[in-house]
């Protein structure tokens, strides 16, 4: 609430510039708590999915090493920029890491989905079955996103040479930021960090999960919460430094 008092409308054109100007048609302004609870939820939502899918990418790639070689050589025959990694517009185009990206999508959402909502007056019917009004509903990811053959398989190839009709019969059955109205706004900007975070350090490390520690597959299976954190709460991970002379870090 302090944040929001602090606040210069007139030098301001952000969501939170946004809130604190409009009315409604009564020219009534939003209440200062419900404006809290938006900035809340978009804080809360951009910080944690993105959070919990990095994890869950690097977890991956550092569990299957062939394809963290297979994409660390992708990643390496693209051209560099100044600073010495990749382009965004160049790792958009590279196929194996966005596939290799999806695939964690599908089988580790950023968010479960499961965001509750009360069905209207007078029911619905979803695939012939009536539910009545102020049931309480909701759609899990997870289980949307095991709508694929062999989907326990964790398998990024299935995402490579696809034809546009099969690509899209697929999304229908994948949506790891939501989908239609309520799809996340943040979409682009969290893949930005996700593909330019994992692409820089896999440019300069090796990754694989520490064997002596508490991490296993049990441990990172996904919880049932909104925010889909592993069980174990932590992803225990052996760095190497790909040029020579450097010990390990364990991080």
């Amino acid at each position: 609430m302090e944040a929001i008092e602090d606040q210069q409308p007139e030098d301001d054109y952000t969501l939170l510039h946004w809130m604190l100007t409009v009315k409604d048609k009564d020219g009534i302004p939003l209440e200062r708590n419900y404006i809290a609870s938006e900035l809340f939820d978009h804080l809360n939502g951009a910080q944690e999915t993105v959070a919990v899918l990095l994890t869950y990418v690097v977890y991956h790639l550092s569990k299957y090493p062939h394809w963290q070689a297979r994409i660390r050589e992708e990643l390496q025959a693209l051209p560099v920029q100044e600073d010495g990694f990749p382009s965004f517009a160049d790792l958009q185009a590279a196929p194996l890491f966005d596939a290799f990206i999806r695939e964690v999508h599908r089988v580790c959402p950023g968010a479960s989905g499961r965001q509750e909502r009360c069905i209207p007056d007078r029911g619905r019917k979803f695939s012939g079955i009536f539910v009545p009004e102020g049931i309480r509903a909701s759609a899990s990811r997870i289980a949307l996103h095991r709508k694929f053959p062999s989907p326990n398989t964790f398998d990024p190839s299935r995402w490579l040479n696809l034809g546009t009709e099969q690509l899209q019969q697929m999304e229908r059955s994948f949506a790891p930021f939501g989908y239609g109205a309520r799809s996340c706004m943040g979409k682009a900007f969290a893949t930005m960090e996700i593909k330019l975070l994992t692409s820089a350090l896999h440019l300069q490390y090796s990754t694989r999960v520490d064997p002596d520690s508490a991490t296993t597959a049990d441990s990172m299976r996904q919880t049932g919460t909104m925010d889909s954190l592993p069980r174990g709460l932590r992803c225990d991970l052996i760095l190497s430094p790909l040029s020579h002379g450097k010990a390990p870090s364990q991080v």
